[in-house]
């Protein structure tokens, strides 16, 4: 991209074109190719397919058992209607295939999350959001949620990851982070607790999980 934009915007043509004008016709490029590349560069490798397959498997199990309360969810933002409408527009990265669209999604969930805190009287510093923003990661269920992650992280323009679009990315890989390597005191449990209901969880996925076809 950025050898693309150089070539482009040292033309004559560009000689007087202000930074907006610069920065919007630098997005347009990005969301053309992206476009129509997505289908060799989204999701295509064994491995990340199977990254794709851990990360949903874990927090389909965590889901099962982990509450609000355990996360540390401020009671603002434990309204169904306001969780519901910061998981759906989570949900929605996967409708489009630029990285600029995807990034609007995740920075739309947690502006959601900041003007709810940002009106209660709990506070909005960042020790509310992210125990709100992890309960929303939790419940959306976002299908190729690494892969979301990692295509936003290789194609997105870097510049744009500097600002509150960067700031709500790092939350989101930060969240998938804390699931991954969950700390049981971290949710106020003991790791007996937390590893007898883990198994708990693993088993009744198993045994609820449609048999293949023989």
């Amino acid at each position: 991209f950025n050898t693309m934009e150089n070539a482009i915007f040292a033309h004559v043509s560009w000689g007087n074109a202000s930074d907006e004008e610069i920065e919007t016709a630098r997005e347009g490029i990005e969301k053309y190719v992206m476009t129509r590349i997505v289908h060799i560069t989204f999701a295509v490798s064994p491995e990340e397919r199977k990254q794709n397959e851990a990360v949903d498997l874990r927090m389909r199990i965590l889901e099962t058992f982990l509450t609000a309360d355990h996360l540390g969810v401020p009671k603002a933002c434990r309204n169904e209607l306001v969780l519901e409408l910061a998981q759906e527009e989570l949900r929605k990265i996967n409708q489009y295939p630029a990285p600029v669209d995807k990034i609007h999604c995740i920075v739309r969930a947690c502006s959601i999350i900041f003007n709810v805190l940002g009106l209660s009287r709990e506070g909005s510093g960042a020790d509310d959001f992210f125990p709100a923003f992890l309960f929303v990661v939790l419940k959306a269920r976002v299908k190729y949620l690494w892969s979301n992650i990692e295509y936003i992280r290789k194609y997105r323009n870097p510049a744009d990851l500097m600002s509150k679009a960067g700031y709500c990315f790092v939350n989101l890989r930060s969240a998938v982070s804390f699931f991954q390597n969950v700390d049981p005191r971290a949710l106020s449990m003991t790791e007996e607790e937390f590893t007898s209901k883990l198994n708990e969880a693993k088993l009744k996925l198993l045994k609820n999980r449609p048999e293949a076809p023989s």
